[in-house]
Parts: C-alpha cells; structure tokens; sequence
C-alpha cells in the first residue's frame, strides 16, 4: 500500500520535472507556460489556448497579444492557404 502511494507520487514528480524541462526547451514563457504545467493543453496547443481560453471549458485567460506567437501565426495561416493555379482555358 505505501509502495503504491510512494511510486504514485514518485511518477507525478518526474512527470512535472519532465513538463518543465519540455516547457524550457520549447521556450515557453509566462501564461503560455502556465497552460501547459497545469494540463490544460498540451505542449503544441498551449500559446493558442493561452491567446484564446479554452472555449468555456473552465479555463479563463485575458488576451494578451504577443507580437512574436502573432506573426507565428500568420506565417503558419498563410502556408495553410494554398496558391492555385488559373484554370487552363479549353480551345
């Protein structure tokens, strides 16, 4: 029984110093950071749900706008956005 409760908090323990080595490597700061530690989204999503909230899901954030994550993502929208071609036209 205290092996069980022993091991449980041993893993919870690595599993956070983990988060955190992760969260530094990816350079996360400030509320961003704070999403990911506390499990409201994963490493990926965290800057978007720090920029947006959670959709009502518990999670309430102020909108702050960080000039660096803004451009980010117009980069990414732009590349999401395909460049098609003119329609050959038919002779």
């Amino acid at each position: 029984m205290m092996a069980d409760i022993y091991q449980k908090v041993e893993r919870s323990t690595r599993s956070l110093a983990m988060k955190i080595d992760n969260a530094s490597k990816a350079r996360l700061k400030g509320m961003a950071r704070q999403v990911y530690l506390e499990g409201f989204a994963s490493l990926k999503n965290c800057e978007k749900v720090a920029q947006n909230g959670n959709q009502g899901r518990g999670f309430y954030i102020a909108k702050v706008v960080n000039k660096e994550f803004a451009e980010k993502e117009k980069e990414n929208d732009q590349k999401k956005t395909r460049k098609r071609g003119k329609k050959k036209e038919k002779k």
